[in-house]
């Protein structure tokens, strides 16, 4: 199961971790430091949602980062 990022598409998978970050293989998503961030877009946790069943890691509020999606906005 993968933890994808709201914001830019990034999946966290626990079996591989995110070893450039220090975060080995294994850790679940549950596991990670509060403090970790999107490897790619610096997103925080709560962005993210359960991917491959079950149910979402997070509530989606419709809110997004200002520039997440341009200068000029758009649809969600």
């Amino acid at each position: 199961m993968a933890f994808v990022c709201d914001i830019c598409g990034y999946e966290y998978n626990p079996d591989a971790g995110d070893p450039d970050n220090g975060i080995e293989a294994g850790t679940a998503f549950e596991d990670l430091p509060d403090d970790w961030t999107c490897p790619l877009c610096g997103a925080g946790k709560e962005v993210f949602d359960r991917h491959g069943g079950g149910r979402p890691a997070h509530r989606r509020s419709g809110h997004r980062p200002a520039g997440a999606l341009g200068l000029h906005g758009g649809c969600f």
